[in-house]
């Protein structure tokens, strides 16, 4: 226990990642996002599904825009409606997307 205590106070040296899968594909996470810090929760934007937004365990919120991965979306769609074939998935090298730190707007 006390081992685990004095390494939590260590610095962190591989960043945060959220994976998300598709049903398709058991093996290769469609998309990678990065994060700063453990990512305690995290949602798509109900009106733009392009943009995800996450909490950080530090209380920072953070923001990815992943518009840009929309092509590789809807053709890994269209791949789990038929058979998967691991030679579309990019050569298997999946992209990590990083992420926007979101400044407080305070007017005073």
């Amino acid at each position: 226990f006390d081992e685990r205590v004095d390494k939590s106070h260590t610095l962190r040296l591989s960043p945060a990642l959220i994976l998300i899968w598709g049903f398709g594909d058991a093996i290769h996470p469609v998309l990678i996002l990065e994060a700063p810090e453990d990512v305690k929760v995290f949602r798509f934007n109900p009106n733009k599904p392009n943009f995800v937004a996450g909490g950080c365990n530090n209380g920072q919120v953070i923001l990815w825009d992943i518009s840009e991965h929309q092509e590789r979306l809807e053709k890994h769609h269209q791949a789990s409606r038929a058979s998967i074939d691991s030679a579309q998935k990019d050569g298997g090298k999946e992209k990590v997307i990083g992420y926007k730190a979101l400044k407080p707007n305070i007017t005073t």
